[in-house]
Formats: structure tokens, sequence, C-alpha cells
């Protein structure tokens, strides 16, 4: 049913659920385990609709109480103000604490329930934070919301970094940032390195570089929180159209901090003046850090679009950290050039996400980069998967899990629309199915592209061939792959069949003897254990 309102104003629906204002808060003095547990109302998934939180002023010794509305972020623009929060969320085994939602108990991380006990006395309107404005309990609702991350913080009037509960070195830290006068703050250019600016016999900006390192111990420790290991601080950072840095109660705009942080890091080691020779470690401290590296990254990005291929983003922050490993790749889909290529779905296997990025990405990666990216997503070093690329701009939806069915093992392969079984005959038969709409001048051919060869050894050192995706060996004595051969080691098959839709094909597979030690000499150059190698096949059109 329509609304008779504008869909990007907040709107609550949930109507059915009492809620507190700020002067029914404490009324009663209703404990909070007493109370019933909030449930989100569903989000149209068809729409890019978001939730959006209202911190109620909270009266003293109350609890912290808030209320959820829902609306559509606009396609171009933004006609709403909102704040969105980048925060860690801490360890999932940490100390969880209950807040009140329209009149229902929450639980949040303690991290969480610190920012909203340190700045929502007052009150705070329109505040977008992912544990609260995302069910996260629904992996369809998540797979959306995940997907308009570069909306929702990049359409953001301001992302609020929350570094944690402050002490005395980052207050005086904060405070010194905030009263460093402009002409000093101008002169320390965002350039790399930082310029002063001569004026007369003495540099402009002199004075900020030298009780800027004067303080870089307090901007060291501040640059070692864990924060800054997220996997999503570098999206929400780099997409943000303004930021502030809030620690315990003080703030600060990311361009005086930036400024700061890019003038003390870029102090040449080899030429550092003796009067900063105290503060040599903090200072190469903070030149190696990530929060030093993000300054860098947002100077170089101001102004452009995304322009980094997505394999290569992944590589480059391999280090971050993240609750779930997909975020591995999740996390940088809206600063990659090719980031629409990927699906987000978080009940992917991570086979079939590493498979994607390889799949999608226009790099060229050395066979470190590659090792490099299968542990950086944890996939084990069985798995290999070589020399596929994905000639469309659909997203890479990966296949559904194995299912077996006696006697014929089903699997869906890497490509649009395309199916194999394999059955006790060890012969292989190709379904060529259409999902979704009907595709029309379906090229005559298709070739296979046998990714990695599959091997196992048995207690008699006999090896097998692994049919991929099936979880059967077949002996590798009787198997040899028919067709020409590509290279030394992989082979290609063309299958040809006319339009529409759907063919069967069967043949023999069998690898030839005189190639047998080869791929097993290749596979232990990728430190593939013959015991443990695994399969990957793919399709590929002509």
């Amino acid at each position: 049913m329509a609304r008779n309102r504008d869909e990007h104003l907040p709107w609550s629906p949930y109507q059915g659920v009492r809620e507190l204002t700020s002067l029914e808060t404490e009324q009663g003095n209703i404990e909070l385990e007493c109370l019933p547990a909030f449930q989100h109302m569903p989000l149209d998934l068809a729409r890019k609709s978001i939730r959006l939180l209202t911190v109620l002023p909270r009266r003293t010794g109350g609890p912290i109480c808030g209320q959820l509305s829902h609306l559509c972020l606009p396609d171009n623009g933004s006609d709403i103000n909102y704040v969105a929060l980048s925060y860690e969320w801490g360890s999932r085994s940490g100390p969880r604490r209950l807040i009140k939602i329209n009149g229902a108990k929450f639980e949040i991380q303690e991290n969480l329930f610190h920012f909203l006990e340190s700045h929502g006395d007052g009150g705070i309107p329109n505040l977008w934070v992912d544990a609260i404005c995302i069910d996260q309990d629904d992996v369809r609702e998540k797979n959306h919301q995940v997907q308009l991350m570069k909306d929702i913080y990049g359409k953001s009037s301001e992302v609020t970094i929350w570094l944690g509960p402050g002490n005395p070195e980052s207050d005086s830290l904060f405070d010194f940032l905030n009263g460093v006068p402009e002409q000093e703050l101008q002169c320390a250019s965002l350039s790399q390195p930082p310029l002063l600016k001569e004026s007369g016999e003495s540099k402009t900006g002199q004075w900020f570089l030298d009780a800027g390192a004067k303080r870089s111990q307090a901007a060291y420790q501040l640059c070692q929180r864990t924060y800054w290991s997220r996997a999503w601080i570098v999206q929400e950072a780099l997409l943000a159209c303004s930021l502030e840095l809030v620690c315990g109660n003080k703030r600060v705009s990311w361009t005086r901090w930036a400024r700061y942080i890019n003038l003390v890091g870029n102090i040449p080691e080899d030429t550092m003046d003796p009067l900063y020779w105290p503060h040599r470690g903090f200072i190469l401290g903070i030149r190696y850090s990530m929060a030093f590296t993000l300054c860098q990254q947002r100077i170089a990005r101001l102004g452009t679009i995304a322009t980094e291929d997505l394999a290569l983003l992944v590589l480059a922050f391999a280090e971050s950290e993240c609750w779930d490993i997909h975020d591995k790749v999740y996390a940088f889909l809206g600063l990659a050039s090719n980031g629409k290529k990927i699906a987000i779905n978080y009940q992917w296997p991570m086979e079939g996400l590493f498979v994607a990025v390889l799949a999608t990405t226009s790099a060229t990666l050395s066979d470190h980069d590659i090792s490099t990216l299968r542990t950086t997503l944890g996939v084990a070093s069985t798995f290999i998967a070589r020399g596929l690329r994905l000639d469309t701009d659909a997203p890479l939806e990966f296949p559904v899990p194995v299912e077996e069915t006696s006697p014929v093992w089903k699997a869906k392969l890497i490509g649009e629309g395309t199916a194999f079984s394999l059955s006790s005959r060890i012969s292989m038969r190709f379904d060529e199915r259409v999902w979704g709409e009907a595709q029309k001048n379906t090229p005559r051919g298709r070739k296979l592209l046998l990714l990695a060869l599959p091997v196992k050894e048995d207690d008699k050192h006999q090896t097998y061939l692994l049919l991929g995706g099936s979880g059967k060996y077949v002996a590798t004595g009787t198997l040899q792959i028919l067709g020409g051969a590509s290279n030394s080691f992989w082979s290609d098959m063309i299958i040809l069949y006319d339009p529409p839709v759907s063919i069967n094909v069967r043949w023999g597979i069998q690898i030839r003897p005189e190639v047998q030690d080869s791929v097993l000499a290749a596979l232990r150059m990728h430190d593939v254990l013959p015991s443990e190698a695994a399969a990957v096949l793919g399709i590929m059109r002509d």
C-alpha cells in the first residue's frame, strides 16, 4: 500500500510496538531484561530502503532509548540528512549491553554502547549504525544492505569515526589539533611529502611541525587502535563526503587530523632534525600505520571515481580484519571499478568467492598474488584456480552447493546457466540451461576450460583424479583428457551444438600418461600436495 508521504523521509513501521519518549523512559522503572526482544520490521528489498536510528534524550541514570524509522535512499543526490557511524564491533565473545529500541530490548556490543552513552545524552537524530539498522539475522536483508553500503556512506551528510574511549593523551592531542591556527593548517599541505611555505627567513607551518612531532606518541597510540584494522573502514572513510573523528568526548575534523598525520608521518628519516630524534620511533610508527595509509588513499581519491581493481584492493588490505571472512571482498566492492560484477551473498562458499574475484579481475596477477589472495580468503592450499575471466557485466553468482544423487553427482559450474553431472561410468554430460530471461543468439559452441587438475594418492601411492564437485575419485591410469592441449598441463574441449538451450554430450576423459608427471610437478610448484589437490572447472564462451 502506498504511503501518503515522501518516501525519502523517515517513517516508522513499528505501529504495533509502544514507542517510548524521553519522558517515558524511566517511568515504572522497568528492567531491561523484562522487556520483549526487539523484532525488525522487514525492509522493501526491491528498493534502496534503509533504517535510521533516532537516539532519544536520556535522563540521568536512565537506559539508552531509540526509535527506528524506514526511508528510501534517492537515486540522485541526497535530500536527507543523516550521520553514518564507522566503528569497531569488537570481539564476538566480548561483553554485550542492553538498550531500548521502540520499547523493546536490543543487545549491542560494548564499544557501540560506549559511543551512545558518551554522545547520546542530548539525543541523536537520524543515525545509521549497521548493528542496529540491519537485521543481522536476515541473510537476504544483509545481502541487500551490504550492496547499498556505497550509497549509505556516500550519501550521508557526515561519517563519524568512533575511535573508542579517550584518555588524557588523546584529549590533549585533539585539543591541540582543534587549536592549530588556520594559517599553519593550510600551509601543512596534503602533498606528498608536505611542503612548508617560505615566509621571510622562516617557514609558515614550522610551528605546526615542531609542536606536532612532540605529540607524536599520542598520535601513534591512536593509530595503533584496533579500529584501523577493520576491513570496512577503508570504504567508509574513502566514500564519505565529510568525516569527523571522535575519541571519548573529543572531536576533530578529518581534515585537521589528515594534515597532521601527513605532516608528521612524512618527516624524512635520513635527514631528520635532531629535535625529532626522541620521537623517531613514534613518527615511523605513524608512517607505517593503516591510519596514515587511509589518509594517503583519501588524498589520492578526492574528486575521482572508483578505478581500482577488486583483486588488487583485496590484496592491498589483506591484513584487515572482519567478523565474516566474506567481508574481505565485500568491504571493497564499493571502491572497485569491477565491484558490480559480484553479487553479495553471505552463503557463498569461500572457494566460490575466490574464483569470482579471479574471474572478474582485469589485473595481471602473479602466482604469489594468487597464493596471497587464496590465503586471505581462507581457501585451502588444495584449491587452485587459474585463467578464468568473465566477459559479462552481470553480477557473478556462484554455484549452489553440491547435491549428491545416486548414481549421478550434480554440481553447477562457474559460468552463466551451465551445469554438469558426473555419472558412475566416468563420462561427462553437459546440460546447457537458461536461467532467468531467455537468451537469444546463443553461441554455437562452448569451450570447457579445465582450470585445475585434481589429484589424490592412496596408501599404495596410486594417483587418482577427483571429478570436480562430485567428491568421487577415479584412477588416473585409466583416464585421458581428449581434445587439443592448450599447453603442457591444461586441455580445452569444444562442444558444438545447435540452439536452443539444451544439449547432452558424452565422452570419455583420460589423462595422457606422458603428461601425468608434468601435472604432478606443476601441482607441487604451487605447494599443492597430490594427496590434497582439488578441482575447479569453468565454462568459457568462444
